[in-house]
């Protein structure tokens, strides 16, 4: 898909925005206008600076020390050699990213899955630029690299025209299979403060999103960002259960911290304030958002390693000494299980009883990818979503036909949503085409003509209004003619208004409804 524009944004509940990068996907681009991610009632977003410090906090420090002194660690930075990189990777695409299933471990505890039949759905937008390009994943290899027993290797994708997340843990391309693995997948709708099911998982062991408590350059390292507004994913070498807003224990380990347990430094150690020991205002500005919304505990790992992008303009020079300038003994252990006056409904106790389940997310209806192809000899286009008939055209079996690079989303004929869109082959004209109709009374009008050869329903679309509205959730289909050019028709659908404006520049005419020419609505 070629986007209308350079840079498109939405409100979130925040009243901040969600920003499209001008090319699609990318990798690590500011998407969040300097703002954190999720509404202001978020628990990532909590002010703590004010929360009552637990009763056994001393404990807590004293279990992480584990009889020695541990200092902080910032667990990313920029490239680390090969295909190796520091810190956590995200990709950002858009609603014509075509989603696809993922086979799970616990796809008990995933999204995208139907749960009655455990059959994976077509609902990860993930980028095939992640199958095989380096620093798509967490680690930096590409996915068809098996790395799942030596790294997490999370994924995690922003759609930024649904202000979406979509993260998997443990993932890896099986290019045998031609499908992708992960040991666990979750999806949250960043205008809402949703907690997963108690129990359940997420891509991280606490059962929460990763992507809002990661220390983002383009946040501590703007001047413009007083504050940085959002606390931070820490990891300790060992858990015992959880707590609010956790869902999910991976540990039971005696003295331990449990999932969700917030960790807060302080506003002074020995009468001075530690956010101070660097002069660095950069790294002051991370401090001080651990002061007012502090640490939260989202899995084993290393002790008090801070979650942070992966960008190559982190200088590790200056976050590495800094960050070893605080220690355990410079935070407090937050009451556990606390929740601000205003947190959002659905809070649990530590380990609740069995409780009524709590319904995943609302998963969109599925999508294949329509892909458009070229034929320069006769000017002619073809689209598809058929995978075999896509590795025909692209391995060269029929010559002459190439991508254009357009693309987007529709139905799959299993879906409920939409209605069939047929396809017919003419070979009676001077050159040979194909064309496409949502429309029941044009289907059958050609199913009679001599000319046409139907050749199936092959997909389906959403129908437009008759002034050529789209419902949410879908974007217009615009269908071209080109006026029998050449001595055969064909017609050309495209989802972007300027290879539409482009086209009638070269003649062609617009067919459908409304005064644009709107076939039909596809998902978008």
């Amino acid at each position: 898909m070629i986007a209308l524009a350079s840079a498109l944004s939405i409100a979130d509940a925040r009243g901040g925005v969600v920003e499209c990068p001008a090319s699609r996907p990318a990798e690590g681009a500011a998407v969040r206008g300097a703002a954190p991610a999720f509404p202001a009632d978020n628990w990532w977003n909590a002010d703590v600076s004010q929360a009552p410090v637990d009763p056994s906090s001393a404990a807590y420090i004293a279990f992480i020390d584990n009889g020695g002194e541990r200092h902080l660690h910032p667990d990313f930075g920029g490239d680390a050699g090969g295909t190796d990189i520091y810190g956590m990777p995200y990709a950002v695409v858009d609603g014509a990213q075509p989603r696809l299933a993922v086979d799970f471990g616990y796809d008990d505890e995933s999204d995208g899955v139907d749960h009655a039949s455990g059959q994976s759905l077509p609902f990860y937008p993930i980028p095939a630029q992640a199958i095989t390009q380096s620093r798509w994943i967490e680690g930096g290899a590409p996915g068809n690299v098996d790395q799942r027993d030596d790294s997490d290797r999370h994924l995690l994708i922003v759609d930024c025209n649904a202000n979406a997340l979509y993260e998997l843990y443990n993932v890896f391309y099986d290019v045998g299979l031609g499908r992708w693995q992960a040991g666990s997948g979750a999806y949250f709708d960043m205008s809402a403060s949703v907690r997963r099911p108690d129990g359940w998982t997420s891509a991280d062991a606490a059962g929460l999103a990763i992507f809002p408590g990661l220390v983002r350059y383009d946040e501590a390292w703007n001047d413009a960002v007083a504050d940085i507004g959002h606390a931070f994913r820490v990891t300790v070498r060992a858990t015992n259960g959880y707590v609010y807003p956790a869902s999910h224990r991976a540990g039971s380990t005696a003295g331990a911290l449990p999932m969700g347990a917030r960790l807060r430094l302080k506003a002074t150690v020995n009468g001075a304030d530690p956010a101070l020991r660097t002069r660095d205002t950069h790294v002051r500005k991370i401090f001080r958002a651990m002061q007012k919304y502090g640490l939260i505990v989202a899995d084993n790992g290393s002790d008090l390693f801070i979650t942070g992008t992966y960008d190559t303009r982190w200088d590790n020079d200056i976050l590495n000494p800094a960050f070893a300038l605080l220690t355990a003994s410079d935070f407090d252990v937050v009451a556990l299980g606390w929740q601000p006056p205003d947190a959002p409904p659905d809070d649990p106790p530590i380990e609740p009883p069995v409780q009524p389940p709590v319904q995943p997310p609302v998963q969109p209806p599925a999508t294949v990818s329509v892909v458009e192809f070229h034929y320069a000899a006769f000017d002619h286009y073809f689209m598809t979503a058929d995978a075999n008939e896509i590795g025909i055209l692209d391995r060269g079996e029929i010559a002459g036909w190439v991508r254009t690079g357009q693309s987007f989303a529709a139905y799959p004929l299993t879906s409920a949503a939409g209605v069939p869109v047929c396809r017919f082959y003419g070979d009676t004209f001077a050159r040979t085409t194909h064309f496409y109709t949502p429309l029941a009374s044009e289907c059958a009008q050609l199913q009679r003509d001599k000319a046409w050869q139907f050749e199936g329903t092959v997909m389906r679309m959403a129908l437009p209004s008759a002034d050529g509205a789209c419902g949410n959730g879908t974007v217009p289909l615009y269908r071209l003619y080109n006026d029998g050019h050449g001595g055969s028709p064909n017609h050309r659908y495209t989802i972007d208004l300027r290879v539409r404006a482009a086209m009638i520049a070269a003649g062609w005419i617009p067919e459908g409804y409304g005064p644009l020419g709107v076939d039909a609505c596809v998902p978008g």
